[in-house]
């Protein structure tokens, strides 16, 4: 690894570190789950973002609230589907979609549809792609 990369990846984990102490300062769960895979978001879901995600993660556990589950599931597949793991991304999703109520249209919903249809479609798999994306 370069140089310049190998300082640039500190200064990321320097800032993960950071926004997680900030966010333990937030007493309600999902905004501090929220605010952790907003951050991840934010970060382009690059490597050093993983460790956000893994801490909202714990904080939904914790809670054992399906939103939450829901939610931070939906971002770890993100994390993987943009670090080119669509395997692991359609695990992730699927799992989300185990917390959602199905028969209520719910923002969440339709973007794990979404997802589930983009991971389709980077696997040239395009009826599928369809079906989930006009889901």
């Amino acid at each position: 690894m370069a140089k310049g990369q190998n300082s640039q990846k500190t200064i990321q984990l320097s800032k993960v570190d950071s926004l997680i102490q900030t966010t333990d300062t937030i007493s309600v769960s999902f905004d501090r789950m929220k605010k952790l895979v907003t951050y991840a978001g934010k970060m382009r879901y690059t490597k050093q973002s993983r460790k956000l995600i893994e801490k909202a993660i714990k904080i939904s556990k914790e809670s054992k609230n399906p939103e939450l589950l829901a939610n931070v599931y939906y971002s770890l597949g993100n994390w993987y589907y943009y670090n080119a793991e669509l395997d692991s991304s359609m695990v992730t999703i699927d799992k989300a979609m185990g917390f959602v109520k199905k028969d209520e249209p719910s923002f969440i919903l339709s973007s794990i549809l979404a997802t589930k249809g983009g991971i389709y479609q980077q696997k040239d798999k395009v009826s599928e792609s369809i079906e989930y994306t006009i889901e």
